[in-house]
């Protein structure tokens, strides 16, 4: 939900990407020793025919159920986390993880150490890159995945995942070589809502979206209530640029001048509010409050919460205060107006924080993936553009320079221009 300037890594499936293939990995001298025999290798999976296996190292997903969403650049994404825990009193190298067709076996991708770790998929338990695929003893690790499929016909009905370690077992001396297969992630059959904008006009640039591990929202995995949530895994910062690709046009200390400022925000589907605020005040422009005197509803901002049936809820957030123009119990229809946008809670600057999730509590509730009926992709931003832009320059792309195109039933992905009809 805060605004973090961080590095958005482009993610792609094939080499030079965050998938890159497994023999590119750089290993010790020592690991290189202790390689995996094709016997070890093709073992069956934890538990099949009776053989009983240890398994130093366990992964489990985190979150539920999730589906695959077309994304606008013409892929199927699966986005979700891998909790990786070495089991054992010393460290452990995670040496690949490879994502399987669960019915079939079949690879869908690979990942290597190294590919892990340079494009920061792999996170320290507190959301920091890790330094290394190393993981210590009785220590854990958070591995962030987006598998891309090209056709709908390719997804399958789950994915697995076969996990290959080097470390120390209970039962060797020395450091042995572990492959075992885990964490399988049933697809929902469900296809991902579709939804109307919730703002309109020209100019909205995606920020912080899907599906990069850079972004902090796709990177946002925290222990709420007791268990890891990732509610804000498919969230969009929207903010607003004018003609000469400009954030804001005159002193960017004035709230008035951030050509995103109280632009109307609209209800993206039929629902039931469930939950306002609208007392807090804005911040001071282009400064990131202090977020650890600030609790998680006040880091939120002013907001409004839909319910639309279905466990399926959206969520408007840093809203103007004063603005919110609903009650909670109220019905809503596609396109009310829910308030304006705002700087409101742990935001530092005006923008829209929106997102689907799969309960009311966004604290605690788990990311789902959406699409828009329709909307224009008029370009590609570039996240370096962002810190020139804060301080008044006309660092985005202009209106000239873009090339609008209809999309419809795509999800934006991050850092894309995108026009909203006029209704």
């Amino acid at each position: 939900m805060r605004w973090m300037m961080v590095l958005v890594v482009a993610i792609a499936l094939g080499a030079g990407g965050l998938f890159s293939n497994l023999g590119s990995s750089v290993r010790s001298t020592e690991a290189q020793e202790a390689t995996p025999s094709a016997a070890i290798l093709e073992e069956p999976a934890v538990g099949v025919a009776g053989r009983d296996r240890l398994t130093p190292v366990l992964a489990s997903i985190i979150g539920r159920e999730t589906a695959p969403v077309l994304a606008s650049d013409g892929k199927y994404y699966v986005v979700y986390e891998l909790l990786i825990t070495n089991t054992m009193n010393s460290p452990s190298s995670l040496e690949a993880v490879t994502v399987l067709d669960a019915d079939n076996g079949n690879e869908i991708l690979q990942l290597n150490a190294e590919a892990m770790v340079e494009q920061e998929a792999l996170r320290l338990l507190d959301r920091e890159p890790a330094a290394d695929a190393v993981l210590p003893a009785n220590a854990g690790r958070i591995l962030m995945l987006a598998v891309t499929f090209d056709s709908a016909d390719e997804i399958p009905a789950a994915l697995a995942h076969r996990i290959d370690t080097l470390g120390q077992s209970a039962f060797s001396i020395g450091v042995t070589p572990s492959t075992y297969v885990a964490a399988n992630l049933g697809l929902s059959g469900q296809a991902p809502p579709v939804l109307s904008s919730p703002l309109r006009g020209e100019g909205w640039i995606s920020a912080e979206g899907c599906c990069s591990p850079a972004s902090h929202h796709v990177n946002g995995v925290f222990a709420i209530n007791g268990t890891f949530a990732v509610g804000q895994r498919f969230a969009i910062d929207y903010i607003r640029i004018d003609d000469k690709g400009r954030l804001v046009a005159g002193d960017p200390s004035i709230q008035a001048n951030w050509i995103g400022f109280r632009a109307p925000v609209l209800a993206a589907a039929d629902g039931v509010v469930v939950s306002t605020n609208n007392e807090l005040p804005n911040q001071v422009p282009t400064i990131m409050p202090d977020q650890s005197t600030m609790s998680l509803e006040e880091i939120e901002g002013n907001h409004v919460i839909i319910d639309h049936g279905n466990g399926l809820f959206t969520f408007y957030g840093h809203l103007d205060p004063g603005s919110v123009a609903v009650e909670v119990g109220e019905q809503v229809k596609t396109g009310d107006q829910l308030g304006l946008v705002g700087d409101s809670g742990g935001s530092q600057i005006a923008h829209l924080h929106f997102h689907v999730m799969d309960r009311a509590n966004p604290a605690e509730a788990d990311g789902y993936p959406f699409v828009f009926d329709s909307f224009v992709l008029a370009g590609q931003a570039d996240f370096n553009e962002l810190v020139p832009a804060l301080e008044g320059e006309a660092a985005f792309p202009s209106r000239a320079e873009l090339d609008p195109v209809t999309r419809e039933l795509e999800m934006p992905l991050s850092y894309t221009i995108v026009d909203f009809p006029d209704e």
